[in-house]
């Protein structure tokens, strides 16, 4: 009894991996990011990021609640920087804490 419920426990957060896999090779991996955060919020199943991009768009992006997700929403400040390249799921923001000091964070694996 154990061994399958070790196994299915395994089975479980595999699955849950895949899916986040399947919904940020669709949401994330494809787009570039280069702006200031203006807003975010905390929604039942996402974190949500409001970004300028330097082209001017507003760009809205989608994080899902687990733990990668969660230090993101917390590392993200007012006006901080967001980066992210195409083809790539890394993130990084960067905050500006005075003239001369800012403070990069880099999340390399938003399925953490």
């Amino acid at each position: 009894m154990n061994h399958f419920l070790s196994f299915a426990i395994l089975l479980l957060g595999s699955l849950i991996h895949d899916d986040c896999e399947s919904f940020y090779r669709k949401t994330l991996y494809p787009i570039e990011i280069k702006g200031s955060l203006t807003m975010k919020e905390e929604q039942e199943k996402y974190f949500i990021f409001h970004i300028k991009n330097e082209d001017g768009k507003n760009i809205t992006l989608k994080l899902l609640k687990n733990k990668t997700g969660k230090r993101i929403f917390n590392a993200a400040r007012e006006k901080c920087q967001i980066f992210k390249s195409p083809n790539r799921y890394s993130i990084s923001v960067v905050n500006f804490y005075d003239d001369e000091t800012l403070f990069v964070e880099k999340f390399p694996d938003p399925c953490e």
